[in-house]
């Protein structure tokens, strides 16, 4: 739920809102991203390849609490 209380209230936050993707932000830092404006992995992170040294993992979820996704 707190999760959900965060994703619903974004809106209201605009000090939330970064225009910019921010490079190394410091531990514990927790960073929400318009899918519709960064690209995924575009985030200025060096990502881990697989063993197989061609790709990275990706993980797609779709977030959905008390009905409402």
């Amino acid at each position: 739920q707190e999760i959900a209380a965060i994703l619903i209230s974004f809106d209201r936050h605009e000090e939330w809102l970064s225009r910019e993707v921010k490079i190394r932000p410091k531990s514990g830092s927790m960073l929400l991203y318009s899918r519709k404006r960064v690209r995924y992995r575009r985030d200025g992170y060096c990502w881990k390849k697989r063993k197989d040294g061609k790709t990275t993992r990706e993980d797609h979820m779709k977030l959905k609490v008390q009905g409402t996704e």
